[in-house]
């Protein structure tokens, strides 16, 4: 039951990048998909945080094929949590930076309904036999901001392109994989946001800019643009929203995302819509926790959006070609 895999994370509690408790939710993640998958590994990477501090995270890495056997689907989440945006906000409005203090959610929907849509699709794909290199990558530290990734100085990724990683400021996991095993072997990224509310829907436009994999070939997924999300009435900051993909995208990869919304915003331009929590109720705060995800959301629901996001997938895996 998807319900159950969310609780089992959720219960973890907050596990922001390089805590035990991000180990404890990789390993979690490995156990339930090595029985679906030819590899899973652990791919390890050092920075330091926005305080200095050296840490260590992991990529958890499930493999279908063999390595080397035509290019690499990847569909991939974040595996850590954020910190509480709703009260980042208050000090963004105040010009205050240094967020340090600020604690991690739990994150029922944002990124645990991500991760066990990963376990999901992971048995999806066995059931189905697909024979396709397929990726199910859950990243480390991708939601660590200001920080700094150390040892990979030895990279086939253009000097330019390194830099404009590091104007991202967060996305350490993707980042690392992108520039420790560069992108020859990549057909295409799809990564997978909060899912666990509302009607999923690939990205055509984020605050980055285009989707670069044309979403239309994700059949069976409304469209959405999305320029930010407004975690506070009347606050101006509207933050910039994307995703786990964004370190293939900048590489040249075709890569997009998918994320669950409800109703519409009233706020919008050519860019798109900024989202708030009428949208996605308590995203990426204190509130989102698993049984706030139950008074807003059902598993009949969730298992309807994991069920749609599937079948999009395998159908987009199959017409890429065996």
């Amino acid at each position: 039951m998807v319900l159950d895999t969310i609780k089992e994370i959720s219960d973890i509690g907050p596990h922001p990048g390089g805590s035990k408790e991000e180990l404890e939710v990789a390993r979690y993640l490995k156990d339930c998909i090595e029985p679906y998958c030819q590899k899973v590994e652990f791919d390890s990477f050092s920075y330091k945080d926005l305080v200095g501090d050296e840490k260590k995270s992991v990529n958890v890495v499930g493999r279908y094929g063999s390595e080397g056997d035509k290019d690499s689907i990847i569909v991939c989440t974040n595996i850590d949590t954020i910190r509480d945006v709703d009260q980042v906000v208050d000090l963004w409005e105040k010009k205050e930076k240094d967020v340090s203090n600020i604690p991690h959610v739990e994150g029922a929907n944002e990124p645990n309904s991500a991760i066990a849509f990963l376990i999901y699709f992971a048995k999806a794909l066995a059931a189905e036999n697909v024979k396709r290199n397929i990726l199910l990558i859950g990243f480390g530290a991708q939601e660590e901001w200001y920080a700094k990734l150390l040892n990979v100085d030895e990279t086939s990724i253009p000097p330019k392109i390194h830099k404009k990683f590091e104007r991202l400021g967060y996305l350490l996991g993707s980042r690392y994989h992108v520039l420790s095993h560069g992108v020859r072997n990549i057909d295409s990224v799809i990564a997978i946001d909060a899912v666990g509310i509302g009607i999923p829907k690939v990205v055509c436009r984020d605050s980055f800019g285009k989707s670069t994999l044309d979403s239309k070939l994700l059949n069976g997924l409304e469209e959405i643009k999305i320029r930010g999300f407004r975690y506070k009435p009347g606050k101006r900051t509207v933050e910039a929203i994307g995703c786990d993909h964004l370190p293939f995208r900048i590489a040249g990869v075709p890569s997009t995302w998918i994320i669950a919304t409800k109703g519409v915003s009233e706020e919008k331009n050519f860019l798109g819509y900024v989202l708030n929590h009428e949208n996605i109720p308590n995203y990426a705060t204190r509130n989102d926790t698993f049984n706030n995800l139950l008074r807003v959301s059902s598993e009949r629901e969730i298992e309807r959006n994991f069920d749609l996001i599937s079948k999009s997938l395998l159908r987009y895996i199959k017409e890429r070609g065996v």
